[in-house]
């Protein structure tokens, strides 16, 4: 048909013909008896010469009305150009190995070869039917008579009936599943592997979501998800791992870290809450004895002993918050050594976010406790700064061990912050 192909999209122009019992009628013109002609293709003048009639058996391709009138396995499985129509939307047409949409070359159009593909699953998992070596079951009853598969699982979830009809579901013609079948057809080929086993799980858990009048066209729709997951099972079977232990250890990993940060945070709650009562009474206790020089002196001496306290406990948080830092990227980096997470690595994923969030967690505490920090010491030295001034001490001289209070403070949140990192 390659060779009338071009001649013979002249006269299929919207609004000229239209399907009737079993053939096509252009109205007449002498352009599209000219290309009928030179196609040599059969045609009856009709309607007192108005028409031209050709009959779609006379054809040696097919033209199809409707997208339906060709999605059925006996049209889809005829080895032959086609043209198909559709009203209201765009037409396809099948020439050689080539799709044209409206009559266009489009590389990217799937309409044909999805439709194939469907057909070529259902052959193939019907060709699965027979006991292996092994005495495995893919398929375990085929009813060719009522179109429909039955897959049996002890393990998963029972049986799953799937039936299919004659016909096949419009699909994405943007998306090639060709592919994605014969990646499914592939597992098949290796001698003495589980990976079909694997299959056969996933399809019963694909499966078993939809009804079975749909079922066979969500599994071929989803087959890319089924052989993801088949082989996902597969790849921790031979490496002889579990996905219960793996899911025990994520609980355990993702629960040991938010504890830990938890009773930090709960320490430092407890330090904030403190801090405006610590305040308080201390300035009550200025007022109440601010006559007496020796007990302003024991006050400025408590004050530096309780912030001195203080900052060393703050000191070992920024330190356990360090170490929670550095145990999760140890322990990661140990988890993520199993070629397992080489090989599928977007199973990494639950891993990785869990991982952000107690990484970001832990920041967000030492940002709390750098505040802290800041907060307790510098109301400190005004609180010290108070006292100095009822102790007539002159200004220029405290603000000179103001000024001393500052560098020691700045200096000595490095110590707390900086060098825990070691």
């Amino acid at each position: 048909m390659n060779d009338i192909f071009e001649d013979l999209i002249g006269i299929f122009k919207p609004g000229t013909f239209q399907f009737v019992d079993g053939g096509i009628e252009f109205e007449f013109s002498e352009e599209c008896k000219g290309i009928l002609d030179k196609c040599q293709i059969q045609y009856a003048q009709i309607k007192h010469g108005a028409y031209l009639r050709i009959e779609l058996d006379d054809l040696q391709f097919g033209i199809y009305e409707t997208y339906s009138d060709y999605l059925k396995v006996e049209e889809v499985n005829k080895n032959r150009d086609n043209i198909v129509f559709e009203k209201g939307k765009v037409s396809y047409s099948l020439i050689g190995d080539k799709t044209y949409v409206d009559f266009q070359l489009k590389e990217d159009s799937y309409f044909f070869t999805n439709a194939r593909c469907y057909f070529d699953l259902i052959s193939f998992i019907d060709s699965k039917k027979s006991e292996t070596e092994d005495a495995f079951h893919f398929v375990d009853y085929v009813n060719e008579g009522a179109r429909k598969f039955v897959f049996t699982s002890l393990s998963d979830r029972g049986r799953v009936i799937v039936e299919y009809a004659k016909n096949v579901p419009l699909m994405n013609a943007d998306f090639d599943y060709r592919t994605t079948v014969d990646e499914f057809k592939a597992c098949f080929n290796e001698e003495g592997t589980h990976l079909p086993k694997f299959l056969k799980s996933s399809i019963i858990d694909n499966g078993s979501r939809f009804g079975k009048d749909e079922r066979m066209y969500k599994i071929f729709e989803g087959l890319k998800d089924i052989l993801y997951s088949a082989k996902v099972k597969f790849e921790i079977y031979i490496n002889n791992l579990s996905i219960d232990k793996i899911v025990k250890e994520y609980e355990e990993y993702k629960s040991k870290y938010f504890k830990e940060l938890t009773e930090i945070l709960s320490n430092l709650t407890q330090k904030i809450i403190g801090l405006p009562l610590l305040i308080a009474g201390t300035l009550f206790a200025i007022e109440k004895v601010k006559d007496s020089v020796e007990f302003l002196w024991v006050l400025i001496v408590v004050t530096l002993v309780t912030n001195i306290y203080l900052v060393t406990l703050l000191k070992i948080n920024f330190k356990e918050l360090y170490h929670i830092e550095a145990s999760v990227e140890r322990d990661f980096r140990k988890l993520m050594e199993n070629k397992f997470f080489d090989k599928f690595k977007s199973e990494k994923k639950p891993f990785e976010r869990i991982r952000v969030r107690i990484t970001d967690k832990s920041r967000a505490l030492r940002t709390i406790c750098e505040s802290y920090y800041w907060i307790l010491s510098v109301s400190n030295v005004v609180t010290i700064d108070l006292i100095l001034s009822y102790l007539k001490i002159e200004t220029g001289v405290i603000v000179l061990l103001s000024f001393i209070a500052g560098v020691f403070i700045l200096h000595f949140k490095n110590e707390v912050t900086l060098n825990s990192e070691d």
